[in-house]
């Protein structure tokens, strides 16, 4: 028996250096000048109880928005796949799909 698999290949990040969201070293609460205005940014994970190196806290109230890391590259599913590409689009990442066959003994 066998099943496909289908993996999300990322072929341009929209930053400035190519990286990924989470690896930018910027404050993401304001919109950076190379993301699309389509990008719903208001939908991104918000931590609060937000430390300081020292570890104090900030307080409460403070929230820091974290960009996602989207690593999960691999799906069962050819329908999840096509909606992390659709995703990533918004945010202005060129992505597309590779299928592969995986054989069941």
């Amino acid at each position: 028996m066998s099943q496909n698999v289908f993996r999300v290949i990322v072929d341009k990040w929209p930053t400035p250096d190519g990286m990924p969201f989470d690896e930018q070293d910027i404050d993401w609460c304001e919109r950076p000048d190379w993301m699309p205005e389509t990008a719903p940014l208001d939908e991104w994970y918000r931590s609060g109880g937000h430390h300081y190196q020292d570890g104090r806290d900030m307080g409460p109230g403070w929230e820091e928005t974290i960009a996602p890391s989207w690593r999960h590259w691999k799906w069962w599913s050819k329908s999840s796949a096509y909606k992390r590409v659709r995703e990533l689009k918004l945010y202005g990442v060129k992505a597309h799909i590779e299928t592969g066959t995986v054989n069941w003994k």
